[in-house]
């Protein structure tokens, strides 16, 4: 090893240690914590004060999970066997979807609080949404 030139001793050490240092590493995505299934408690509401008009309360337990979205800053929430929305979420846990007129919630890692309501005057849906992670 003396007999190679110094400069190229050093030119191989610094390949080397650019080789072992440049591998891509994963990036880190913070909605992992929220991926996994969930046991959700759904009160959805509905009220129509129309000419015959109704009023609907029911509450359902559905045991559904959260999945990544295409969307960096989305997840898919499916809490019941017939629904699921894509919310965004931001790092502090907080979530929102659009085309809704009201909503409102945040998660951690372990629970899930939501609520969102669209419809009229005299008429409109709710969907309360309570969620406990399993696993």
């Amino acid at each position: 090893m003396n007999n190679i030139p110094k400069y190229y001793r050093i030119a191989f050490y610094f390949f080397a240690v650019m080789i072992l240092f440049s591998c891509e590493k994963p990036v880190f995505d913070y909605r992992n914590k929220y991926v996994g299934d969930w046991k959700y408690t759904v009160v959805i509401t509905e009220i129509n004060t129309d000419s015959v008009g109704y009023f609907r309360n029911d509450t359902i337990v559905y045991y559904g999970e959260i999945t990544h979205a295409d969307n960096k800053d989305k997840l898919v929430l499916n809490y019941t066997q017939s629904d699921s929305l894509e919310l965004y979420i931001n790092k502090d846990g907080n979530l929102s979807v659009e085309g809704f007129d009201y909503t409102d919630g945040n998660m951690t890692k372990d629970e899930l609080n939501f609520y969102f309501r669209w419809g009229g005057i005299g008429t409109f849906i709710e969907h309360d949404i309570v969620g406990k992670k399993l696993r």
